[in-house]
């Protein structure tokens, strides 16, 4: 009972060993066949090379969505003074008339704003209880010399590349992946005014207006209770517009440090300001 035993193991172990030997062989061959290993490269090569096709096309999808607007977008802004928009990657939405409060009613509106040509007309209230809306007027020769009560034309723009810019206070420094354009220092209107005002970064070198493309900071008058509230940039060439008779219009005056605080020696200069974008996303 015992040799039978010993001779089926026996058996088992030389099928087991005779074909593993020949899978290795069968393997072995398979392997030395130039006409297969030929065909292996080849198909090898044809899937790296579709692989670096696709990884340079999603490059290039990447860096276009990166550095594009996406359709239909594209900040915009209002060019103050002006009937059309600089030529550089803009578009005229539409050319109108700066209006705003009037300046001696103290729940006047706080803004200025560009309004259309061709504006549509709604209801009519027969109460007095409204808000009002006058022309802007030109209150100071700084603007270009000359314009003294002068109308204020105005251009809403669009452009087909910027994206958006931010004025970050309490800081010196951008964060991580923002691109520093200038640094300065945060200002506003006098506590004791009574007009509102909004707080705006004056460059930390401050220049005073010689010429050139710059603008001209302008905001209401700051004794006058209704005047606006906001600052806006006036170009140094601002085109005309129709000029009214009557006497309620809002105003507009240039803007001047009253402090020598702003780089020293420029009390009283007029300040200049700019209007800047962002391309990246």
């Amino acid at each position: 009972m015992a040799i039978k035993i010993l001779v089926t193991v026996f058996v088992l172990f030389v099928k087991h060993s005779t074909g593993a030997e020949q899978g290795h062989q069968s393997k072995r061959l398979l392997m030395n066949d130039p006409d297969h290993v030929e065909t292996l490269l080849h198909q090898m090569q044809v899937e790296i090379q579709n692989l670096k096709s696709k990884v340079e096309t999603q490059e290039k999808q990447i860096h276009t969505l990166q550095t594009s607007p996406g359709q239909g977008s594209g900040a915009t802004y209002v060019r103050w003074g002006r009937k059309e928009c600089p030529g550089n990657n803009t578009e005229l939405v539409y050319s109108g008339y700066a209006a705003g409060g009037y300046y001696n009613e103290e729940g006047s509106a706080a803004e200025y704003i560009c309004l259309p040509p061709d504006p549509n007309l709604g209801a009519t209230w027969s109460d007095s209880h409204y808000g009002s809306i006058y022309g802007a007027e030109y209150e100071s020769d700084g603007f270009g010399g000359g314009l003294w009560n002068d109308d204020v034309p105005c251009a809403v723009c669009r452009s087909t590349t910027a994206s958006h810019t931010l004025m970050i206070a309490a800081k010196n420094q951008c964060y991580d992946g923002w691109s520093t354009e200038y640094v300065g220092e945060l200002a506003g209107g006098h506590h004791l005014h009574k007009a509102a005002s909004s707080f705006v970064c004056v460059d930390k070198n401050p220049d005073e207006i010689i010429g050139g493309e710059a603008g001209y900071a302008a905001g209401g008058y700051y004794n006058e209770e209704g005047s606006a509230a906001d600052y806006i940039c006036l170009p140094p060439d601002p085109n005309l517009g129709a000029t009214w008779s009557d006497s309620h219009y809002g105003s507009i005056y240039g803007a001047e440090y009253e402090s020598n605080g702003f780089g020293g020696g420029l009390w009283s200069d007029d300040v200049p300001c700019a209007v800047c974008r962002s391309t990246t996303a």
